[in-house]
């Protein structure tokens, strides 16, 4: 087994609602005249000269630099009036975001999650916003990377492609070529890329860039090596992916991380050990330096605990209840607007043949509902509720349910 580390270093984004102050207008007001003050002179300081030096603010005692413009508010996006930023953490501040937007948005980079659990960051994060005013009353995880890095040469993972070994549940796969065939991405398109693996030559990357402190940090890893090489396996996480699990905030993500880790490497994404045969890839053995993967991810994230509830997407975020009704009732009218072999009903005929249909279909549909109503609580919490189970048992039709993978 090679030498491995891991973390959330790839990035994380994280979103906090709530109200300053408490509704409090003049310490909000007086709070944002101050930043307003400091955005002022770095937009000034920006504008004097091609080498400004940064302007500082303090927040709780810390430093944090704060830049000369916000971010814009186009295609519905919230406009954060104010960014700041500090150790590798990037704080979009909303000055007036009611319940429509985040107050704050911050985003999580390299220098603040290298070596650093992801909670630690973020509970560090949500105590200075709590010192600074704001109360947060709902907390949104919209992007979270979690990656291992193996000391390893990257010609293992062509060398699968070109073979046949890979099995992944994505719509579409991309490769890019950096002089040599080096590095490879592979995409879920559903819902605009909502789930990605991106598996690369982490030392080349470093050497391209010249990345002397990435190269220093993962120097280490090169301890007793034969032969130097990277391979950096990331997976990440968009809202929308994170959306379909039920996975609302970062101690979501950190609750369900065995479950999580795995999905991504043992039913999302993996490498076999043999050229993969349609129909019994379920069955086949997966490489030994996969096995070096799966190893390394539950170590690094994982901590001795093992997953316990199969990791499935809530499809109840996917559901518009109004959308199906109108559906339903589209589907009804064509049934009788198309008919030939009646003439056409009136109002009060109508109504009765609708009343009619209805209530003959009322007891297979009831049937339905239970099915359905027991796999969605499956699906959900890994069991059917036992209420569910004895109408179904009434109902005579239980059957087996499967879950629905993202």
């Amino acid at each position: 087994m090679p030498n491995f580390s891991g973390g959330y270093d790839g990035g994380c984004e994280v979103s906090y609602y709530g109200e300053w102050f408490d509704g409090n207008l003049a310490e909000r007001n007086e709070f944002f005249e101050e930043l307003g003050e400091y955005k002022a002179r770095a937009a000034e300081s920006y504008d004097r000269c091609s080498d400004p030096l940064p302007e500082i603010v303090f927040l709780n005692g810390q430093p944090w630099i704060i830049a000369p413009t916000g971010t814009g508010g186009r295609g519905g996006k919230p406009r954060f009036r104010f960014r700041l930023q500090r150790g590798g953490v990037t704080l979009l501040i909303h000055n007036n975001p009611k319940d429509k937007y985040p107050a704050v948005r911050a985003r999580f980079g390299y220098e603040a999650l290298f070596g650093r659990d992801l909670v630690d960051v973020n509970n560090e994060v949500r105590e200075l916003l709590n010192v600074i005013g704001l109360d947060v009353t709902k907390e949104i995880l919209g992007r979270v990377d979690m990656q291992v890095t193996l000391a390893t040469k990257f010609d293992w993972v062509a060398k699968a492609f070109d073979e046949g070994r890979i099995v992944a549940r994505v719509r579409q796969w991309n490769r890019w070529d950096r002089n040599v065939d080096d590095g490879l991405t592979l995409q879920s398109l559903r819902g605009g890329s909502t789930l990605q693996v991106a598996i690369y030559d982490k030392l080349k990357e470093c050497l391209d860039k010249r990345d002397e402190q990435k190269l220093e940090d993962l120097n280490p890893l090169f301890d007793g090596a034969d032969e130097y090489g990277l391979t950096r396996i990331e997976f990440r996480f968009k809202r929308e992916a994170l959306n379909y699990f039920d996975l609302q905030t970062v101690e979501d993500f950190a609750e369900r991380m065995p479950d999580v880790v795995d999905y991504v490497t043992r039913r999302w994404f993996r490498i076999l050990k043999t050229p993969k045969v349609r129909g019994r890839e379920n069955k086949q053995d997966v490489s030994q330096e996969w096995e070096w993967v799966q190893f390394a991810f539950e170590s690094a994230f994982c901590q001795g605990r093992k997953s316990s509830v199969p990791l499935t997407r809530d499809r109840s975020k996917r559901i518009d209840k109004r959308l199906l009704v109108k559906q339903a009732l589209g589907c009804l009218s064509s049934a009788t607007a198309y008919d030939n072999e009646v003439s056409t009903m009136t109002l009060d005929e109508f109504q009765i043949f609708v009343l009619q249909a209805v209530n003959d279909a009322i007891p297979e549909l009831y049937k339905d509902y239970l099915r359905k109503r027991a796999d969605y609580n499956i699906t959900k919490n890994g069991e059917c509720d036992v209420p569910e189970r004895e109408l179904l048992a009434t109902a005579d039709e239980s059957r087996p349910y499967e879950r629905i993978p993202f």
